[in-house]
């Protein structure tokens, strides 16, 4: 178990410093540059888009308008979700093997690469995606409310980071109907509340397209 937990670490730290210096080799893409002017003019939300991108490049711009400052909150978001997802997959088999190769498993589709580099809302869905995971799984084994309002809030921040992540609450509905063990959560209040303070996290971009003719939606 020590040799798979240090097999990630060096996994983790090899792939961070490729991805350090990369991304000074590529400049921008227009979609990016796009966005990073989304971090010049904050609001609550963009014509196609939550915020939560914006937000990211604006803390790590605060520095300088370097490719290297625009790109480095996904490096960091990448890390994070590696960290989350090691975490998430202790906590479904207490295995650090499966920890490691659901790391390397998440690197092997292309499509990540590009996703854990560029400036993309996907940046920090996927950090909220893992996080609400990890989060709803420790609810339903502690019953703790505290749990449950992480959960709620980390899939908040999912919503405020891509519209996609509706997707995440119908993937959790489908899992507590289809999961003998956890179908019973669906006669709970907990869950559902969970939900709510999501949405209630999510208001902010609901008023903004409110005042601008849904333009979003």
């Amino acid at each position: 178990m020590d040799k798979s937990r240090k097999s990630l670490l060096y996994f983790i730290s090899a792939i961070t410093i490729f991805r350090l210096i990369y991304i000074n080799l590529v400049p921008l893409v227009p979609q990016e540059a796009y966005y990073w002017k989304y971090a010049k003019h904050l609001a609550l939300s963009y014509f196609d888009h939550p915020p939560m991108v914006a937000f990211l490049a604006a803390i790590t711009s605060l520095f300088g308008d370097s490719v290297f400052l625009v790109r480095l909150g996904p490096i960091i978001c990448s890390v994070i979700s590696l960290i989350l997802l090691r975490y998430l997959a202790l906590a479904l088999y207490r295995d650090e093997r499966i920890g490691f190769w659901a790391a390397v498993g998440l690197h092997l589709m292309p499509y990540q690469h590009l996703l854990l580099v560029g400036l993309l809302p996907d940046a920090t869905l996927n950090v909220f995606w893992c996080g609400t995971l990890l989060a709803v799984w420790q609810a339903m084994k502690s019953d703790k409310w505290p749990k449950w309002i992480l959960a709620g809030l980390l899939f908040g921040g999912a919503l405020l980071s891509k519209y996609h992540a509706v997707l995440l609450a119908l993937c959790l509905l489908g899992y507590f109907i289809t999961s003998t063990e956890h179908r019973s959560w669906l006669k709970k209040i907990q869950p559902f509340a969970a939900v709510i303070i999501g949405l209630i996290v999510f208001v902010p971009n609901i008023l903004w397209n409110a005042r601008h003719g849904w333009i979003s939606y």
